[in-house]
């Protein structure tokens, strides 16, 4: 509609990192900002980081045993992000 401004997701700003999946158990424990599900990445790493369902859950960065340490998390960001 005339006036209105389209809103990118969050993560558009980020295709230059690699996307990691959690699984449904690994996910409450990444939004309440503890190191969540093992993933192949460099330690020191970052990556984007999503939920099963395809969500857009933050940002994380591997540390030394494989884990996503949560570095920046977004939480309801409504039904358009990804």
């Amino acid at each position: 509609a005339p006036g209105e401004v389209a809103l990118l997701p969050a993560d558009a700003a980020l295709p230059h990192l690699p996307a990691a999946t959690l699984k449904e158990g690994e996910v409450l424990r990444f939004l309440q900002g503890q190191a969540a599900g093992a993933a192949p990445g460099l330690p020191g790493a970052l990556a984007r980081v999503y939920g099963g369902s395809g969500r857009f859950l933050g940002i994380a960065r591997h540390d030394p045993a494989g884990n996503l340490q949560p570095v920046r998390i977004f939480n309801h960001l409504g039904a358009t992000s990804t």
